[in-house]
């Protein structure tokens, strides 16, 4: 199954030169304006592909993909799009899992497209005063289960993994007793590591935490842990853990293209 986001180039003849916008398939948004050499460019690019699929064939085709994955003779296309609502979904290349903005529903990308995960939300205890906090951001982590024991590995990397994984040391040191409840959230940062991947760590975890090996298979579940903020902290406010604000976000570089002022007289 390949997953596209589609692109539209809109050419058009500017003042003196031609140029070009182009535009998100998806929800509609201008993302860039092009004239003079990168038109050019691009023009040239969609020239030796479009003569490249007409005349050069299968041999030269594979020649210059060798290595690389290549999608099945007739993989479908399926537009990126929530299949519930149908919102445009975010396009982060390091998640695994897409969550949707508006019904906020979870997807992977499966053999047949996408498919809907299972959201597994684990409240805190009650306070003193018999109420559950507020919860104001979510934040993925695999339940390893091995037998009896439960391990939590973060889902995400953030900017500062280190501060992400002491949390973690300091979850797993503890036994937290949460409500587990099936409902959707805004998810606070992206799953960026597989179910896989996290089993593969509980051996690691349990050698930091000074465990015995567990016997059995390890099954690993995602679950979305609520956090407060506290200061510059956000906190399990069950358990008085914290991560640092500035750890959950990643290092990203963005660049604007600035749209042509428009003309007058």
């Amino acid at each position: 199954m390949l997953i596209y986001a589609p692109l539209y180039v809109f050419p058009f003849r500017g003042v003196g030169a031609e140029q070009a916008v182009v535009q998100d398939g998806v929800d509609g948004q201008s993302t860039a304006f092009l004239s003079g050499a990168e038109l050019r460019r691009l023009d040239a690019r969609i020239a030796r592909l479009t003569e490249r699929a007409d005349h050069s064939g299968a041999a030269d085709a594979g020649r210059r993909t060798a290595g690389l994955p290549r999608p099945a003779e007739h993989a479908p296309l399926l537009p990126f799009s929530c299949p519930n609502c149908s919102a445009p979904l975010p396009l982060l290349p390091a998640a695994r899992l897409h969550s949707c903005p508006i019904c906020l529903r979870l997807w992977s990308v499966g053999a047949h497209g996408l498919e809907l995960m299972p959201t597994r939300r684990l409240l805190p205890a009650r306070g003193e005063s018999g109420r559950v906090p507020r919860i104001e951001c979510w934040l993925p982590f695999y339940r390893l289960r091995q037998g009896s024991e439960e391990l939590y590995v973060p889902a995400f990397h953030g900017r500062h993994p280190r501060a992400v994984w002491n949390f973690s040391f300091a979850l797993n040191r503890r036994a937290p007793r949460w409500t587990e409840v099936e409902e959707c959230c805004r998810p606070g940062a992206a799953v960026e590591r597989v179910a896989s991947s996290a089993a593969a760590l509980a051996p690691f975890l349990r050698y930091c935490l000074e465990r015995e090996e567990a016997g059995g298979a390890t099954q690993a579940e995602l679950c979305w842990i609520g956090f407060v903020r506290r200061g510059p902290d956000w906190v399990e406010p069950g358990l008085g853990l914290g991560i640092p604000g500035t750890a959950l976000n990643p290092w990203e570089a963005t660049a604007e293209l600035p749209m042509p002022a428009a003309r007058t007289g």
